[in-house]
């Protein structure tokens, strides 16, 4: 599976994740981890692997998307367990800076 199917996975399991109803907090977190932590590990894999202009371009995608889906404190706990293994500390400073994590700041 390429990059990109990849991504397109994960984004989809992050609509499903959207969409559950989970039957306890600690299942819903733990499936919001999952997902976080398989899209942190994928830009790992992007910025390690293929082409310079494509891993810019599908690392900056994934970094987006985080964006987008990011606001809550296990997140932001998350990506700091990322940090700088996978994420920058300007890229995380990105994401707090365009998501919904910056309200706690």
């Amino acid at each position: 599976m390429s990059l990109c199917q990849e991504f397109a996975a994960l984004k989809q399991a992050s609509e499903t994740y959207l969409q559950t109803v989970y039957d306890s907090v600690s299942a819903e977190s733990e499936a919001n981890i999952q997902i976080k932590t398989a899209l942190l590990t994928l830009l790992a894999k992007a910025k390690q692997h293929g082409t310079a202009v494509i891993s810019a371009q599908i690392s900056q995608s994934i970094i987006d998307y985080l964006c987008t889906i990011s606001g809550h404190s296990e997140d932001l706990a998350v990506l700091e367990a990322h940090t700088p293994s996978v994420l920058t500390e300007a890229e995380l400073s990105y994401i707090i800076e365009h998501s919904a994590l910056a309200r706690w700041f």
